[in-house]
């Protein structure tokens, strides 16, 4: 039972616990604090997809959102076409947005996302209704800036108690990573969400150009990975070993670093490389069949598949590495970097989104957001010509972790700042 002076926060992820969006990453370390923080924890993911993970004993779960979400779908497309031109934020998104608006792509992507907001607030008013949820004492926290914060926040026309925030991270909040490049109802969603929290300074002022009346609502407040206790060992047979670790899909360009890490072992045909590569995803068939054809005989590559963070860990422990690459077009700030540099693994990453906020020539080297193959191959080089330094940036590398991506402090910190917003 809880007591109407309980504090509740209510998590809106998009898939989890289930593993369909693989936020398992993100959020398994994060759910610890929030239960500490709130007398309730409940989480209502968007999606069932994939297997269910295990949550804490005290967290429940509420599936009711994805199955109204899907049997909407499933009964017919026009549901959701329906509730978003009965909308007039359908229509002022176009009026606002009308260069873009007029593509196709655009139409139908605006149509699905006011369609999704529409049967969220329509889910929610009935969920309180029902639920009997004291929204004095309630906090509704959407993990990612998109449909469903938008719904969340539409439904404080009939329960203005309402407090809403959010996480934003990269897909949720640039603009540029969609095509064409705009977020449908952008504006409308920051009118009515009550604090956003950026997991980089790059995306809060990245949000406070394009839409700087909101400025007040903006907060950083940096994800974080647990501290490993270990620290991973260089090579020391000859062989260098580097790894990568992410979903295999085109916006984190393992073709780029296939090419690269297939110059530098020609350059280098002396000296023996492997590559692992954590991470499965739709690109995995062709990304293999590239590494057939471009890599040299002294350049061996392990694909891994997908491991829970036990095993990246357990991996990172257990096999010499010494260097980490991330070649994404686009990063909020890769989790993956914060596991590598929390086991001492120097990283080469290139300069996009909030990545030069992690990556830098202490702890390694960041590279133009563009680079050629060559480029790559030269970077790591260079990281290799000279033990000492390579050395001291093992060393910066935890150390950075430690200062700014520590989760004990990070998460501590972020579910005592939230937990005072029900006070």
């Amino acid at each position: 039972m809880t007591s109407s002076h309980d504090s509740v926060l209510i998590l809106f992820p998009l898939s989890y616990p289930y593993s369909g969006k693989a936020e398992d990453t993100f959020l398994n370390p994060e759910i610890h604090y929030l239960i500490k923080s709130f007398d309730r924890v409940i989480i209502i993911p968007a999606s069932l997809d994939g297997d269910k993970c295990p949550v804490p004993e005290n967290v429940d779960v509420d599936e009711s959102l994805a199955y109204y979400l899907r049997l909407s779908l499933t009964q017919s497309l026009l549901t959701y076409t329906v509730h978003s031109i009965l909308s007039s934020m359908f229509y002022k998104d176009i009026a606002d947005n009308l260069t873009i608006s007029m593509n196709n792509k655009y139409l139908m992507r605006l149509a699905g996302y006011v369609g999704r907001a529409t049967l969220t607030k329509r889910w929610l008013t009935k969920f309180i209704r029902e639920k009997k949820i004291g929204l004095e004492q309630t906090l509704f926290y959407t993990y990612w800036l998109e449909a469903v914060t938008l719904g969340i926040g539409l439904t404080k026309k009939t329960f203005p108690e309402i407090k809403l925030i959010s996480r934003a991270h990269g897909f949720d909040l640039y603009h540029e990573r969609h095509n064409p490049p705009l977020i449908p109802c952008r504006k409308k969603t920051l009118e009515l969400i009550d604090r956003i929290y950026f997991i980089s300074e790059q995306g809060k002022n990245y949000l406070n150009v394009k839409y700087p009346e909101f400025i007040h609502k903006y907060h950083v407040s940096r994800l974080g990975v647990p501290d490993p206790g270990l620290l991973s060992e260089p090579s020391r047979d000859g062989t260098i070993r580097i790894v990568s670790c992410s979903y295999m899909v085109d916006v984190k360009r393992l073709g780029l670093a296939i090419r690269g890490l297939a110059e530098l072992a020609k350059r280098k045909h002396n000296q023996q490389f492997i590559w692992y590569h954590i991470g499965d995803g739709p690109l995995k068939n062709q990304l293999e069949e590239l590494a057939v054809e471009t890599m040299p005989t002294n350049l061996h590559y392990q694909f891994l598949g997908q491991l829970n963070n036990p095993d990246v860990f357990e991996f990172y422990k257990n096999t010499p590495l010494d260097i980490f690459m991330n070649t994404s077009l686009s990063e909020g700030i890769s989790v993956s970097i914060m596991e590598a540099q929390s086991c001492g693994i120097p990283v080469i990453a290139t300069s996009v989104g909030g990545t030069p906020e992690i990556v830098s020539d202490k702890v390694g080297k960041l590279i133009r957001p563009n680079p050629a193959p060559e480029e790559i191959a030269s970077a790591i080089d260079s990281l290799l010509e000279d033990p000492r330094t390579f050395s001291e940036r093992r060393s910066a590398s935890k150390e950075n972790w430690n200062k700014t991506f520590n989760a004990d402090k990070n998460f501590s910190s972020f579910a005592k700042s939230i937990r005072a917003l029900v006070n």
